[in-house]
């Protein structure tokens, strides 16, 4: 059934791999030409979305050549209306643009500090100038008509449209928080009308690589590094039948064992590994870790900070049941959902202290365990966004998120969000 919300359906995609990328120059508005290498993941991905009639209404991009002509190669399988627009350009980045990165280092060394409001390299764009015209390039499309839209753009630009969708705004000295996209990752995002509020589908997506190999990748030089892998249990016999589960116990159902039997090979297969996992002590959690702890031998530790939200008297109800109710005060943040439950403040005061007792071990490699409201929460804590605001994270069951941070730079960096690409179909 479709649905009849008037909504906007966004992805953001980052061209394929380039001449300056493999060649290691700094890039910005210099105007490097795809490798052949970016020719494939660009068909790549357009074949991926005609097999699967994945379609848009119109695409947008940089008219830089390496934005183009991924554009342009999709367009070929796709054939809709493209235009270009400046405002989607990569960041200006001043006397760098076109230098190898070694020649850039010894010429122009990176200053001690660096405000919002400096020149990039003498000459260039501020961080703060690159949000405001990333904020510009967001309501040129806000300002179409509801549909999809695909953006084809570049790194940096990207990663302060999603800023100001979150609501952040950038940290002076390359701190905070960063959303990177790999060469043709992609980012999926909607705004209901209805609504009014984002929901991210998909960080750094890329269905049309296989094997993803976003988490191996993130995975080197970890020393003084923390890295965390955020998974969602497989499916329940709660998720079956519909209902809001919350911290109700429910076990996993033999899909849901499946789903964390098949990540847990492709992890062994890959060669990741983690120091400890720590997981939820609800069943559908518990048994998720403990499959993948057997297979991986990593101890499990079962904390309950980490079970899910509490919805109090809405625990056990369909959707249509809690639809119908009118006493759910969802704009209160401090009220009690479901008359005995925890309030949206409390539930985001637990992630966000889950998130400084983890900082307190020591460096290394942690994968938790956990449900879909107390992760989204965390990821709340971590990228600085406020409760109040309605942001919907989505995670399907077994759907990961990997984030790193970076203690000497205070950086965390959200590497993907919602990457299933272990089932063998979306359908799984």
């Amino acid at each position: 059934m479709t649905d009849p919300t008037p909504k906007y359906e966004i992805t953001f995609l980052r061209h394929g791999e380039s001449v300056g990328n493999a060649e290691g120059y700094h890039q910005g508005q210099a105007d490097f030409p795809l490798t052949d290498h970016g020719r494939f993941q660009a068909q790549a991905l357009a074949e991926y979305w005609a097999s699967n009639q994945i379609t848009f209404d119109q695409i947008f991009a940089s008219p830089l050549a390496r934005a183009r002509q991924t554009a342009e190669i999709i367009n070929k399988t796709l054939k809709l209306p493209l235009s270009y627009n400046p405002m989607w350009m990569e960041r200006d980045n001043g006397l760098l643009a076109g230098l190898p990165h070694a020649v850039a280092a010894e010429r122009y060394p990176m200053p001690d500090s660096i405000t919002l409001y400096q020149p990039t390299a003498q000459t260039g764009e501020s961080l703060w100038e690159l949000y405001l015209r990333a904020a510009r390039a967001i309501e040129t499309i806000m300002q179409q008509p509801p549909g999809r839209y695909l953006i084809v753009s570049h790194g940096a630009l990207l990663n302060m449209a999603f800023h100001t969708l979150l609501g952040l705004t950038p940290c002076p000295n390359y701190q905070g928080i960063v959303l990177p996209l790999n060469n043709t990752g992609l980012t999926r995002m909607e705004y209901r009308l209805n609504e009014h509020r984002w929901r991210i589908h998909s960080h750094n997506e890329q269905p049309h690589l296989q094997p993803n190999t976003t988490h191996k990748a993130a995975s080197h030089n970890l020393e003084d590094i923390y890295q965390f892998t955020l998974l969602r249990h497989g499916e329940s016999e709660g998720n079956v039948k519909g209902i809001l589960q919350g911290q109700l116990d429910y076990p996993l159902t033999e899909h849901g064992q499946k789903q964390a039997e098949i990540l847990a090979k492709h992890w062994s297969a890959d060669g990741t590994r983690f120091d400890k996992i720590i997981t939820s002590s609800l069943q559908r959690a518990y048994q998720t870790a403990q499959i993948i702890s057997e297979k991986l031998q990593v101890p499990v530790e079962s904390n309950p900070a980490w079970i899910e939200f509490d919805w109090g008297q809405l625990n056990g109800l369909t959707g249509d049941e809690i639809n119908q109710r009118q006493d759910i005060p969802w704009d209160n943040l401090y009220a009690k959902i479901g008359g005995d439950g925890e309030s949206r403040w409390e539930v985001f005061l637990r992630a966000s202290r889950n998130v400084q007792d983890l900082m307190n071990l020591p460096p290394g490699r942690f994968l938790v365990v956990a449900h879909g409201a107390i992760l989204s929460r965390f990821i709340f804590a971590i990228l600085g966004i406020a409760p109040q605001n309605q942001l919907h994270i989505a995670f399907k069951n077994t759907a990961t998120a990997n984030l790193r941070f970076l203690p000497k730079k205070h950086l965390w960096v959200l590497d993907d969000l919602n990457n299933y690409t272990h089932l063998p179909s979306e359908n799984f």
